[in-house]
Order: structure tokens, then C-alpha cells, then sequence
């Protein structure tokens, strides 16, 4: 049996598992089968900074129950597309985690969790000059410049950065953004002989994973002959044409996962790890836009101006959708400060084995994603 049919099966008996169990408990208890609760229904009293509880021996009487939260700054890495002729390796960004919810005296809460991983923003940048080596009008006093602006395209001056009239052409290595929630049902089983808690849950979760490439060309034309010439100026190159292709793709991807925490008390320290596994249905949109610039000087040097330019722009869209499985794994260690207030420690692997849309082919959206990092954290009541 393949592992997309186990996969397949595992989230199909999910879904009959869940409606049946919504059915019954529906009938006996539904509001617990909604994360809707009075906020005050734990009668909480706002002594965040009273001195940590640690029971007999350093070890808590009962696990924490009422409201947490927690917020995680992280660093990511995130491996690049298989297109890239660096697929192997990958680089680092980074992300933020939010994590709230509720447990109530009857071992029984609810569980919400986002993500947010800007980046990374890996290109490999290559300098090259342009006919116009440099362009006079833009090199004048600045404060002239705000009173009496130069009169040509923003495109036509000096780079910002070298100060002389370059391309920076852009290969992009690695650009991409993961953002996503979830929403779990937790339950809290009875306490083990040694003070550990584990707390298996059931969820919804939601991920959307976007994947940028960005491709430049630069070339001199020789206009009576028609075809590249020198790459060096001369007195045929008079012609020059840039162009940009940027590509993206959206992954969207909804479906649920099951999983199961495990936390124990050790003194102020609280250890904690948890594991997820998910089977996900990943809807997926491309888009890509090409720009063609054809840029007409009138001779070669310092002095030279653009004659002529054009711009031709195309563009193309399709979709797709593929089914993606994979694990979330986290382990945390959190010292306790105050009684509701801690710092924690920890680490995160996110593993999309299959079904991940990336780099700047349409037919090739099946790959998967691996990030690994760390995290710094500041709980409350957790």
C-alpha cells in the first residue's frame, strides 16, 4: 500500500470519526464542542507575578488549567526548490508563533496556533555595466536635484547602489513565506506515576506556502545584424535588452492532523514536546509575468542618450491541486519565572513530504519542504 493511500484512509476514518463523535457528545455536552467560553469562567486572579507554585518534592500538585498563551520568535531553515542547481542546500529566516487556549477543570480545552515565516530572501546578484556607463544629469548637487529634478525615467539613471548606470541582474536562489493556523481539540489524560501529562488532540489546520523565482537576462544586440554581438562596448552596441521573468506560486493547503502532547514538571522547569501529524489537500495557483526592455542609444560612451525604448510584457496563470502529508515535531524547555510567566527554549521541524508547488515550471508542483529551526518563547499560564 502506498503511503498517499494510508494517508488517504488515515484522514478519511479522521472525518467519520470526528462527525460521530460531534453527533454524540452533541447531544450531551454541546458547548464543549465549540471553543467558545466565557472569558471569565475560570475566575482568574491577575496575579501573574506571584511566586511559582511548585508543590511537594519541585513537583506541581495538578497540571495548570484555565487560559494560556504563548508567543515564539523563531529561526528558520527553510531548504530551497529542486529547480535550483543548489536544491541540496537551504537558508535561514525569520518567524513568528502564537499559541492560545483554554483547559478546563474536566480535562478538556481547546487549542489555537499561528505561524507566520517571512522569508528567506536568498538571489545571487550580478553587476553589469550598461552602454551609458553613467549619466551626468543625476550625478548634480542633491539639493538641486529636489528643487530642479533631472527630466528622464527613474530607469534611465545612475543605480542607487554602484552610483554608475548598471543592471543588477537578479537570479532568486530561495524566496519564499509560510503563514498558517490551527485549530485542536485537546483532551488531558490522567496524571503518570512521575508527574508527566499527555494530551493527545484532534484539528483543523490551514497552511499557505508562497514560492517566488525571479529570472534576469542582459544583452547587447547589434540592430543591423539582428543578433548578439560583443558583450563589450563598441561602436555597434547601441542596442541593449533586459529581461525579467517573475514567477509565483500560491499553495494552499486545508485538511487535519492528529497529535499528542507530552509536558512534565521538573522544579521551575516544565519539558514539553509535541507531534503532529497531518493530510492536507493543497489547492495550487501559478502566475508569471515577463518583461522585455529594449533600450536604443544614439552612440557609446559617458555622454550618450537613450534614443529609444520599449517594453513588452506577457503573462500566464494555471492551477492545480495535489494531496501533501507530513509531520510538525516541537520540543520546548520553559523556566518558570513567576507562577504564570516563563521563558522557554526550543526547537521546531516542519516536514511536506509531497505535493509542494515551486520554482517557475507549471508541470512541476510536487516536491517536498522540510524547515527546521529554533525558538524563544514567553508563556503565560503554559
Amino acid at each position: 500500500m502506498s503511503l498517499r493511500l494510508l494517508f488517504r484512509r488515515i484522514l478519511a476514518c479522521l472525518a467519520v470519526w470526528v462527525c460521530m463523535a460531534a453527533a454524540v457528545w452533541g447531544q450531551q455536552r454541546p458547548h464543549e464542542w465549540t471553543p467558545f467560553i466565557d472569558p471569565m469562567a475560570f475566575d482568574p486572579d491577575f496575579r501573574f507575578f506571584a511566586p511559582a507554585d511548585l508543590g511537594d518534592f519541585g513537583l506541581p500538585d495538578h497540571p495548570q488549567t484555565g487560559w494560556f498563551a504563548q508567543y515564539n520568535r523563531m529561526y528558520i531553515y527553510m531548504t530551497r526548490p529542486q529547480l535550483e542547481a543548489s536544491f541540496t542546500e537551504g537558508d535561514f529566516t525569520w518567524g513568528n508563533r502564537f499559541d492560545i487556549g483554554y483547559m478546563t477543570e474536566e480535562n478538556r480545552g481547546w487549542w489555537l496556533s499561528g505561524i507566520h515565516i517571512d522569508g528567506p530572501n536568498a538571489y545571487d546578484i550580478l553587476v553589469i555595466p550598461r552602454i551609458n556607463r553613467d549619466e551626468p544629469d543625476d550625478r548634480d548637487d542633491p539639493g538641486a536635484q529636489q528643487q530642479n529634478p533631472p527630466i528622464f525615467p527613474p530607469q534611465d539613471r545612475n543605480d542607487v547602489v554602484t552610483g554608475s548606470r548598471d543592471f543588477r541582474q537578479h537570479n532568486s536562489l530561495n524566496v519564499a513565506d509560510l503563514s498558517g493556523f490551527e485549530l485542536n481539540r485537546v483532551w488531558r489524560l490522567d496524571q503518570l506515576h512521575y508527574g508527566g501529562v499527555l494530551e493527545p488532540f484532534v484539528g483543523f489546520r490551514y497552511n499557505k506556502f508562497q514560492d517566488f523565482t525571479r529570472r534576469e537576462s542582459y544583452r547587447r544586440l547589434d540592430p543591423d545584424l539582428g543578433f548578439p554581438s560583443s558583450p563589450f562596448p563598441n561602436e555597434d552596441d547601441t542596442l541593449e535588452e533586459i529581461t525579467s521573468s517573475l514567477s509565483r506560486w500560491d499553495n494552499h493547503m486545508v485538511g487535519g492532523q492528529l497529535g499528542i502532547r507530552w509536558s512534565e514538571q521538573k522544579s521551575r522547569w516544565l519539558l514539553s514536546s509535541d507531534l503532529r501529524v497531518f493530510a492536507l489537500q493543497n489547492f495550487q495557483a501559478f502566475n508569471n509575468t515577463t518583461d522585455v526592455l529594449q533600450v536604443l542609444y544614439d552612440g557609446v560612451g559617458t555622454d550618450t542618450d537613450v534614443t529609444t525604448e520599449k517594453i513588452t510584457r506577457t503573462g500566464s496563470a494555471s492551477h492545480n491541486s495535489e494531496f501533501v502529508y507530513g509531520v510538525d515535531v516541537r520540543a520546548e524547555a520553559a523556566f518558570e519565572l513567576t507562577r504564570d510567566i516563563s521563558l522557554s527554549l526550543g526547537v521546531q521541524v516542519m516536514h511536506f513530504a509531497q505535493g509542494i508547488a515551486r520554482g517557475n515550471d507549471p508541470n512541476h508542483n510536487e516536491e517536498d519542504l522540510t524547515l527546521v529551526g529554533g525558538t524563544i518563547g514567553l508563556n503565560l499560564n503554559r
